[in-house]
């Protein structure tokens, strides 16, 4: 058995893993280009909904393991092990995707642009380094904290971060926040830092139950409000991009501290989590070259047509092909991990 480990979060990582592949399936069955009436879209908004909470619970991990005062971290172990390991994967699975990419009409000077830029989905390794970079120096900060004084933060963080861009959603309304964001212009309190401090207050704090009950309870209404919205306001506003899927939504954001919480104070207790700890700590530590590989496989699918949709067969497909999408990159990632030199730029 692992010890000293958080299973519960080794398990989220998976489930958050498989949500991100939840949202990209659709560059495979190209429910895009469906009419936001079908059916299949309808089909497709819920699934997409419901996973929204995957890349700020994502960030919540790093933040509950990277700023903990128990472990020692260093500047130079957060260049040296965290930073050069996600600079390697990203030199190395650009290159793979550019080659995919531009196997029919190779062009020198577009294959440099695309190593430079990566593949769409690997802004989240631009993120996750920002917040790598800064680790060192929020760390001392949050150790000369109280309690009292973190929560302050992040109330500040939660109103320039998540309320003020919402409220952006309203019309007529958006130019006025844009006028406080330009004036205010305190980008400490931006960004995905919110989440990345969140996941270290929430794993080191206990909030009380009635706090716990309200915090589901806005969760479970963010779930509602997202899919709803996300069903509506494309049909109303036919040429308008408004939308609530935005990982800095006010829906968004309470329902990833709901599962995040859940999975802290519920999932912890389960006796069978702790049974395959082992096993579910290695799925986990794969999880990061499944995020990398998941939208090759994806883009393989689509551009060969393996998978046919036709309307309510959505309903079993979007969920059986992440699954499935998920399975295999776990083999190839695992087959890659055994090959000397080349597992250094997976996991």
């Amino acid at each position: 058995m692992i010890k000293k480990r958080k299973t519960e979060l080794d398990l989220l990582r998976i489930l958050a893993c498989i949500a991100v592949i939840v949202i990209h399936i659709p560059i495979a069955l190209n429910t895009d280009a469906c009419p936001k009436t079908s059916m299949v879209y309808q089909v497709y908004n819920v699934y997409n909904s419901l996973s929204r909470w995957c890349i700020p619970v994502f960030t919540m991990i790093s933040g509950c393991f990277l700023l903990n005062n128990n472990k020692e971290i260093t500047i130079k172990s957060i260049y040296f092990k965290n930073i050069f390991r996600i600079i390697r994967a990203f030199i190395f699975w650009s290159i793979i995707y550019a080659l995919y990419n531009l196997r029919n009409d190779f062009e020198i000077k577009i294959f440099i642009l695309k190593i430079m830029n990566g593949e769409w989905h690997m802004w989240y390794l631009f993120m996750i380094t920002g917040l790598y970079i800064i680790t060192p120096i929020l760390r001392e900060i949050i150790i000369k904290m109280d309690k009292k004084t973190l929560e302050y933060w992040l109330i500040l963080m939660f109103i320039f971060s998540v309320v003020i861009p919402f409220i952006r959603l309203i019309p007529n309304i958006e130019s006025i926040t844009e006028y406080i964001m330009s004036k205010g212009n305190i980008p400490f309190l931006c960004g995905y830092t919110v989440y990345y401090i969140l996941g270290y207050y929430l794993s080191t704090y206990d909030i009380s139950d009635k706090l716990k009950k309200i915090i589901y309870i806005f969760g479970i209404i963010g779930a509602i409000f997202t899919i709803v919205g996300n069903a509506i306001l494309p049909i109303l506003f036919v040429n308008n991009e408004i939308g609530f899927n935005g990982y800095h939504c006010l829906n968004v954001f309470f329902m990833s501290i709901a599962i995040f919480i859940f999975f802290k104070n519920n999932v912890s207790k389960w006796k069978c989590i702790e049974k395959y700890s082992e096993r579910i700590y290695k799925i986990s530590s794969r999880t990061f070259g499944i995020y990398l590989i998941h939208v090759l496989i994806i883009e393989i699918i689509g551009n060969y047509n393996f998978i046919k949709v036709n309307g309510i067969n959505e309903i079993i497909i979007l969920p059986l092909l992440s699954i499935a999408v998920f399975i295999i990159g776990y083999i190839i990632i695992e087959v890659l991990s055994k090959i000397k030199y080349i597992n250094k730029f997976i996991l």
